[in-house]
């Protein structure tokens, strides 16, 4: 099937034209729709402005479509149309197509070359217009070298344009004549829409006043309120602004007769509007410093100046209010750089400007970029002269401005926080200046006095106390006295900061601190030692305590005051509970570990045990401690997390401490109360005398058990039987049974009176672990009288050879009385040699238990360790217990390992005395059944 060639070109044809029509269509439309948009806007009966603005909404429209290729020629159309038209063809030329062409001449959318286009007829159009308007300017003479320029002023030549052009020129005998001329003088305005008197206030020193007095005597007052009054910016604000920015005054003392001044005084007398010297936002953030000073100088000038003028009462009033108005605005607007110009003067402690700034109208409560207010940089250590600022800033009658930013957080601190922070960090300088005649303690008690709010709480919760309650020595006692006075005092003490502790509780922490570090006092050996009632931690507390602080309030641990307190040293111990009134609301809280202040110095007696004292327990103040808190109501029935009362916590103390306390506790608490803690069992269901057994019976290196801490233990549990315990409770379970616990179960039931366990157990223990009589102790002991003997038989041979010797002659007497000394002394030796290998066993026992007593004293210790020591106590009993069940229970007391022989540490002289002690105090041995 061929192709037909000749319809193809035909149908391609017909297509190119149909497309070709459409085209011219829609550029028909395009032209129509920007005619008629033009013309709407010329014919339109009042402008609102002389001259549409770049904004205007006819322009976008035409920049639009010629964006969418509308046609140039249009414009020509519309300008032949016109001619006949003298109103809407001069708006058309003159005010619409200049801005027209600036608008075409900005776009970016529109292409070059309808630019071009468009320009061009703009271009032509005005040409014509100019052409058609000449007038022959000959006809004027005797006007200088200003003749040749009257014809041109943006392209027109007409009575107006030779107006402007006489005043931008200065001739004022050119400018009254053409004003005479002039039939609508408020209609004459540049392409910017300036009017006469626009160019007028942009005129040098007295020619703005001569043209000013030419246009008041010339024109009508309705023509001269327009001009005055004009849109945007008026006249008034052009001079303004001008005489502001000038790059160099005269001098800066603003004069009287100053030309400026008096046209703008002028121009208040003929209705300028006193909005008008305020300048924008915008117009302040751009001016230089200086600018600022001179513009609030002048004005202030201008106000002074109403007074002498003959302004009316009405003008001149409302003048000097909106001045008032402005110069705070002004102050109080921030450079481009968000900086106030009060800021800088503080910082340079200016005290003359800060004190002008301020009785103009200055507000401290602005803040800088960092968040700072006037208040915040008065008190930086790095701003001098303080006090004056501050006094300067109270006189100038700032009272409510000062409270308001006094209480005002930076970064969550207030002055009041930042001040008290540098007073803390000043205290670690050593000075001889007493603290209350420095100038952080006056500037602090300015700032109390004048309505810093002590409650305020900064980003950690802290509040003027908390800050005040870490100070040193004197400094917090003195800062505390300042805020007793304050109504929200009693609010402030209680308060919590974001670790949940008060005031109170901090105090109490800095006294446990500071008795932990090593102080001056203790580095010169305690020359002068001060007494604890005499510091400043001391009378803080007191104060404290005297004036509402809570000791229930609980920290994040669950602590109270007497937890804190139960945690201190010595005398301070008893120094503080002392202070404390009311200790029943708060003697039996327990805190997150299940404990009360009365279980925590039970822990800390048991700690203090471990350190060798020649003090007796009752004098110390732990033990004057634990009296006044069992007078106050402690409870000792009150079981921890691990289940353990007051009595469990007791019956773990060393030695007579036990049996002490255990009788504290019983002149001091009810029967019953005693008898429900006696009986209740820990975690492990073990009562406190099982607890005491069980510690005493698997302690490990029983050979060096001291028989007085056996009697201390029976003694405890005697005193616990006698008070109601139940004997059965001595009854252990055999895996823990030893010749401790045997030895023990005897001492209590002989110190009893009468058997406390059944008599097959007894049996039993006998057995197990009594001493015994066997065939070979027998045949030792005859053994060793036997070796005795016969040694005595070898060293009384030797000595009667001696004397024998003597006797003969054969040696001297001295000689054999020597050689009789030497055999006497190791005869001597020989008697005691089981005893000197004892001491020797004992000896050495004693230096390794001291070694590892020293080794746990120097090890740290912490709150953790201290509250799970009787965990470690109870743990090695559970060890110990294994290793008795898997020990022979027919284990012979006899059965001993053999002496150490090594003689380390030990001189001769201590070794002769010892065996000469002996020797007189030994008795012969005799078989225990």
């Amino acid at each position: 099937m061929g192709i037909d060639i000749t319809a193809l070109t035909t149908n391609a044809d017909k297509l190119g034209e149909c497309i070709d029509k459409n085209k011219k269509q829609e550029q028909d439309r395009k032209d129509e729709q920007l005619y008629g948009i033009i013309e709407r806007k010329v014919k339109k009966e009042e402008h609102k402005r002389e001259k549409p603005r770049g904004q205007d909404g006819t322009l976008k429209k035409c920049k639009r479509l010629f964006e969418k290729d509308a046609s140039p020629e249009v414009l020509t159309k519309l300008e032949e149309s016109l001619r006949e038209q003298e109103k809407y063809y001069r708006y058309y030329v003159q005010c619409f197509l200049p801005v027209l062409d600036k608008a075409i001449e900005r776009s970016k959318k529109i292409s070059n070359e309808t630019k071009k286009q468009v320009i061009s007829k703009i271009t032509d159009n005005s040409r014509y217009c100019f052409t058609h308007n000449r007038r022959d300017s000959e006809t004027e003479s005797g006007y200088g070298s200003d003749v040749g320029d009257d014809h041109e002023v943006n392209g027109t030549t007409d009575n107006d344009a030779l107006l402007l052009k006489a005043i931008k020129n200065g001739n004022n005998r050119k400018f009254r004549k053409y004003l005479k001329d002039c039939t609508d003088i408020s209609s004459i305005k540049d392409e910017k829409g300036n009017n006469i008197l626009h160019f007028i206030a942009s005129l040098e020193k007295k020619q703005k006043c001569k043209f000013l007095g030419t246009l008041i005597k010339t024109v009508t007052k309705e023509d001269l309120a327009q001009l005055i009054n004009s849109e945007n910016q008026t006249p008034f604000q052009v001079a303004l602004i001008n005489k502001v920015t000038k790059e160099k005054h005269e001098s800066n003392t603003i004069r009287s007769n100053d030309n400026t001044l008096k046209f703008l005084t002028k121009l208040l007398e003929h209705g300028a509007s006193s909005d008008n010297l305020e300048l924008s936002t915008e117009e302040l953030q751009n001016l230089k410093e200086e600018q600022k000073t001179y513009y609030r100088n002048f004005l202030e000038k201008l106000a002074e100046q109403g007074k002498k003028s003959k302004l009316k009462p009405e003008i001149r009033i409302n003048t000097e209010a909106k001045i008032k108005e402005i110069i705070p605005h002004t102050i109080n607007t921030p450079d481009s750089n968000d900086n106030y110009l009060l800021h800088p003067v503080i910082k340079n402690s200016d005290k003359k400007l800060f004190k002008e700034l301020l009785e103009k109208g200055a507000d401290i409560s602005l803040k800088d970029t960092d968040g700072n207010n006037a208040l915040h940089l008065i008190v930086k250590p790095e701003t001098k002269q303080k006090l004056k600022l501050l006094n300067i800033l109270l006189e100038t009658g700032q009272k409510e401005q000062f409270i308001k930013a006094v209480n005002d957080k930076k970064e969550g601190q207030t002055p009041l926080h930042q001040i008290l922070q540098r007073i803390q960090e000043k205290s670690e300088n050593r000075s001889l200046k007493k603290f209350e005649k420095t100038k952080r303690y006056e500037t602090l008690k300015l700032l109390l006095k004048n309505g810093a709010d002590i409650t305020v709480q900064d980003k950690d919760g802290k509040n003027a106390l908390h800050y005040i309650a870490l100070l040193k020595g004197e400094q917090k006692v003195a800062c505390l006295k300042l805020t007793l006075g304050k109504d929200e005092f009693s609010k402030a003490i209680n308060a919590v900061n974001g670790k949940e502790q008060t005031p109170l509780h901090q105090v109490l922490q800095r006294i446990q601190e500071k008795s932990k570090e090593p102080s001056l006092k203790n580095k010169i050996k305690n020359v002068v030692k001060k007494e604890f009632k005499d510091t400043g931690r001391y009378k803080t507390l007191e104060l404290f305590l005297q004036n509402g602080a809570d000791i229930t309030v609980q920290d994040k641990d669950g602590k109270n005051a007497l937890h804190y307190i139960a945690l201190l040293k010595g005398e301070q111990k008893v120094t503080c509970l002392e202070l404390i009134s009311n200790k029943d609301d708060a003697v039996n809280t327990t805190n997150k570990e299940g404990q009360t202040p009365l279980h925590q110095i039970l822990q800390r007696i048991q700690e203090k045990s471990e350190n060798r004292s020649l003090k007796k327990f009752e004098k110390t103040k732990r033990y004057e401690t634990l009296e006044l808190l069992l007078k106050n109501g402690a409870d000792i029935t009150v079981q921890d997390k691990d289940e353990k009362n007051a009595l469990h916590h007791i019956a773990l103390l060393k030695g007579e401490q036990k049996v002490t306390c255990l009788e504290l506790i019983l002149n001091s608490v009810e029967k019953e109360k005693f008898s429900k803690a006696a009986n209740a069992t820990n975690e492990k269901e073990r009562t406190p005398l099982q607890v005491a057994l069980i510690t005493k019976t698997t302690k490990d290196k029983h050979n060096l058990v001291n028989p007085k801490s056996r009697d201390n233990t029976i003694k405890f549990c005697v005193k616990l039987l006698q008070n109601g315990v139940d004997p059965k409770q001595l009854i252990l379970p055999e895996r823990l049974w030893s010749k401790e616990y045997y030895k023990t179960i005897k001492g209590i039931e002989k110190s009893m009176g009468r058997a406390l366990i059944p008599d097959d157990m007894r049996t039993e223990l006998k057995c197990n672990f009594g001493r015994k009589l066997k065939a070979r102790d027998i045949v030792k002991y005859i053994n060793n009288v036997a070796c005795k003997a016969v040694t005595t038989l070898v060293f009384a041979a030797l000595a009667c050879a001696a004397i024998f010797s003597a006797s003969q002659g054969i040696i001297t007497i001295a000689t054999a009385s020597s050689i009789i000394a030497v055999i006497g002394v190791c005869y001597l030796i020989y008697l005691n040699l089981e005893n000197i290998y004892e001491g020797f066993g004992k000896i050495k026992g004693k230096f390794t238990e001291e070694k590892q007593l020293t080794l746990q004293d120097n090890a740290p210790k912490n709150d953790t360790q201290c509250n799970n020591s009787v965990k470690d106590i109870e743990n090695k009993s559970n060890d110990l217990e294994e290793q008795e069940v898997q020990k022979s229970p027919n284990q012979s007391e006899h059965t001993e390992s053999p002496p150490d022989t090594k003689m380390s540490a030990i001189s001769i002289y201590e070794l002769v005395e010892k065996l000469c002690r002996d020797s007189v105090t030994s008795k012969p041995s005799s078989l225990a059944l």
